[in-house]
């Protein structure tokens, strides 16, 4: 793990120029000379990735959490959640996606590791989010086929370096997601590939905002009403003054009042040459410009004054994986 802010979003050093690398919960120095060594970035344990609380919001139900590392004393946050207490649910993330910091790293290693906990005691999240225990609920709707996934809002995929990818894996960072939704060929799937590469083609540092809508009335994962079950999942992609915001229905059975819904006059997606398939099972999508209808429903930091205008070169019709290699995280 890199302990410093990148220049120009470029993870790059200048000759001698003082580098802090931390590895479990020390920090060494290194310097950028003859004598540096690769190795220098290999480190066997894992550092320690913990929610700290920001602030809790006027609404005492909710709060705000950076979740990053704790090394050598020190905290170093990479994203930001959210949270509702009273339900043991995300609301919304924002983390930047430092497109000109995956120059170096595009066979970085996928990551494997169990979920870490999140400041909720009342709920068992590695129980709730089973495949069994969603079979005893029959209202949910599941079965060996369709199920609920724990569904990421800031994606591992965003994550330039290994260590940050490990961060994502935290229970507060995720909400239930239906799997052909979710899974590889899923909207929700190829929009987090859609932005990657955006961002990735363009060098550019760009602030993701990824939320949910729940339902009304609102469904559980947990029958004491807690982790709400998204109706909706949505994401900002948003560079200075320019963004889009897109929303993905998180049901792969939709009424037709879900199929009719838009929240925005005009589907800007082919506008953006991000096309989602139309098939529902998929998860219903469409992307919306800066109408007063949509401001109102994301955080007012994730607002912006016009549509994202991309380069050509983005305007690819399938989306491709990041080239990874599977190595358990021992």
């Amino acid at each position: 793990m890199i302990l410093r802010e990148p220049s120009a979003d470029n993870y790059a050093w200048n000759w001698n120029q003082r580098i802090l690398v931390g590895c479990k919960n020390a920090l060494t120095e290194r310097k950028c000379d003859e004598n540096f060594k690769k190795s220098y970035f290999a480190c066997p344990e894992a550092i320690e990735i913990v929610p700290r609380k920001k602030e809790e919001l006027s609404n005492h139900d909710r709060a705000h959490y950076d979740l990053g590392f704790e090394v050598d004393d020190r905290f170093l946050p990479y994203y930001e959640i959210f949270y509702d207490l009273s339900t043991c649910s995300v609301i919304w993330t924002k983390h930047e996606l430092l497109g000109s910091a995956f120059d170096q790293t595009a066979k970085l290693r996928r990551a494997e590791t169990d979920f870490r906990s999140f400041p909720c005691p009342d709920v068992e999240f590695s129980t709730a989010y089973t495949q069994l225990k969603q079979s005893e609920q029959p209202h949910l709707g599941t079965n060996e086929s369709f199920y609920y996934q724990k569904g990421h809002l800031t994606p591992d995929h965003d994550a330039p370096y290994y260590w940050w990818k490990l961060a994502t894996f935290s229970y507060g960072n995720v909400a239930p997601e239906w799997i052909t939704i979710n899974g590889e060929g899923g909207n929700w799937f190829m929009l987090e590939r859609f932005v990657y590469r955006l961002a990735v083609n363009d060098r550019k540092r760009y602030e993701i905002f990824t939320g949910v809508l729940p339902y009304d009335p609102p469904k559980y994962l947990v029958p004491e009403g807690k982790i709400s079950i998204p109706h909706w999942f949505w994401k900002v992609v948003k560079h200075q003054t320019q963004g889009v915001v897109v929303f993905v229905l998180n049901d792969p059975n939709p009424s037709e009042s879900d199929v009719a819904k838009k929240f925005c006059p005009e589907d800007q997606c082919a506008a953006l040459g991000w096309e989602f398939p139309k098939n529902r099972s998929k998860g219903l999508a469409h992307c919306c410009s800066y109408e007063s209808e949509v401001l109102n429903l994301i955080p007012q930091q994730a607002s912006f004054e016009e549509l994202l205008t991309l380069p050509s070169y983005t305007n690819k019709k399938t989306a491709r994986r990041r080239p990874t290699e599977t190595i358990p995280l021992t």
